[in-house]
C-alpha cells in the first residue's frame, strides 16, 4: 500500500481501493499455500517414519536420537524439534540435492548481505550528527 502521511486521508480512503492494493499479497499467499501442500504431501511420510522410529541415521552411519533435547527448554524442544528433523538431510550432507540447494541459497544471499553491509556503513546512516 502507498504511504499516506495524513492520518485523515486513511479514514477517508475507500475500502475497495485498500482491498485492491492488498490483492497481490493475498494472491501470493494463496499460491504459496496451494504449492506448498503438494511439497509437504511428499514430506509427511518421511517425517512420520523418522518421528516414529525416534532416530535418524546419517549416510556415514551415525545415529541421532530425536528424543534427546536440543535446547533443554521443553517449549523450544517441542516447537523446533520437528523443524530440525526436516532440515537434517541438507545440514548433514546425506541428501546431495538439498545440500546443493542450501549452498545455492547461501550463495544467492551473500551479495544481498554484502550490499546491506556496505549501505549500513554509509555516512547517511550515521548517528554521529544526532549524538553531537
Amino acid at each position: 500500500m502507498p504511504c499516506l502521511k495524513d492520518p485523515k486521508e486513511i479514514e477517508r480512503g475507500s475500502f475497495a481501493k485498500r482491498a485492491l492494493a492488498c490483492t497481490p499479497l493475498v494472491a501470493c499467499y494463496a499460491y504459496a499455500n496451494v504449492s506448498m501442500d503438494s511439497v509437504l504431501a511428499g514430506l509427511r511420510p518421511l517425517m512420520g517414519s523418522l518421528l516414529q522410529s525416534g532416530s535418524w541415521t546419517a549416510s556415514n552411519g551415525e545415529v541421532l536420537r530425536l528424543a534427546e533435547p536440543l535446547y533443554n527448554i521443553p517449549l523450544l524442544d517441542k516447537t523446533f524439534g520437528a523443524l530440525v528433523t526436516c532440515f537434517l538431510p541438507s545440514i548433514s550432507g546425506s541428501d546431495g540435492l538439498s545440500h546443493a540447494q542450501m549452498l545455492s541459497f547461501m550463495a544467492d544471499l551473500g551479495p544481498i548481505y554484502g550490499i546491506w553491509l556496505l549501505e549500513s556503513g554509509r555516512r547517511a546512516h550515521s548517528w554521529v550528527e544526532i549524538l553531537l
